[in-house]
């Protein structure tokens, strides 16, 4: 599982991601950049999330995208 920025010196900037409480990325998942994970979120094994995330969203795939509720079940 990588969190991070997506370059070097980002850290600098502040161009890392922030998770908000909760929030679960299984293993070899990737969140690179300023990105915000809302409050219980999850981020699939093997997914990159590049962009924010809903609270109580689940994302999956590279890039990762947010599941439908009706994909969920």
């Amino acid at each position: 599982t990588t969190l991070g920025g997506s370059r070097t010196g980002d850290v600098i900037i502040g161009n890392q991601p922030h998770l908000g409480n909760n929030c679960t990325v299984f293993a070899g998942g990737m969140v690179l950049g300023k990105v915000y994970l809302g409050d219980n979120c999850i981020v699939g094994a093997n997914s990159l999330l590049l962009s924010d995330a809903d609270e109580n969203g689940i994302y999956i795939g590279s890039p990762a995208k947010k599941l439908k509720r009706e994909e969920i079940y």
